[in-house]
């Protein structure tokens, strides 16, 4: 690389500061980069958005196969038709709740309900764990779990969401989750 490639491309550059080099990606970056990396359009979207942000994964029906493998070859080829310029990866989200229901083959937990009725927070870490394995082996990078709702009321539809009723108890789980899927080095 000649001096002038790198001072071009601060951004890229892994010893330079990081407020340099993310003041140096947003000067580069159109308006429409910048909105793009603030939406999450579906998987199954018709229309190719350029610079789009991020997919939510599980919006379709699964690709032919629907097996880790050809999740992360789908990804790569949304990558490429998105052309993502800047080399700013795309994030692929699901609900992956109780676990990575949407591979085949992904193991599948209880309800949180049900979980919660366990009261055991390394049951739960251990629940994040698998789910983030399973996630990271077909190419997903984000998941909106775990869910933190504390159901006191049966007549709100979705009470199967929480750990329970009891704060402390949702608050541990919810930690233990958290600390499953990241790790606890993060």
């Amino acid at each position: 690389l000649t001096t002038t490639t790198i001072a071009q491309d601060v951004y890229l550059d892994p010893s330079a500061g990081i407020g340099q080099r993310v003041q140096d990606l947003m000067k580069r970056m159109s308006l429409r980069d910048k909105i793009g990396q603030m939406i999450m359009d579906a998987e199954d979207t018709l229309d190719v958005i350029p610079n789009l942000g991020s997919y939510l994964i599980g919006a379709s029906d699964p690709p032919k196969g629907n097996t880790p493998p050809v999740w992360r070859e789908r990804f790569n080829d949304l990558e490429t038709e998105n052309n993502q310029l800047k080399q700013i990866p795309l994030i692929f989200g699901t609900d992956a709740v109780h676990g990575n229901n949407l591979i085949s083959g992904a193991t599948i937990f209880p309800h949180n309900i049900g979980l919660g009725a366990t009261k055991n927070a390394a049951l739960i870490k251990e629940v994040g764990q698998v789910t983030a394995e399973e996630m990271i082996t077909s190419g997903l990078d984000l998941t909106f779990a775990p869910t933190i709702a504390v159901a006191r009321d049966i007549r709100w539809g979705r009470t199967y969401e929480s750990y329970g009723e009891d704060t402390d108890l949702v608050r541990s789980f919810a930690k233990a989750f958290i600390t499953g899927l990241q790790g606890d080095t993060l």
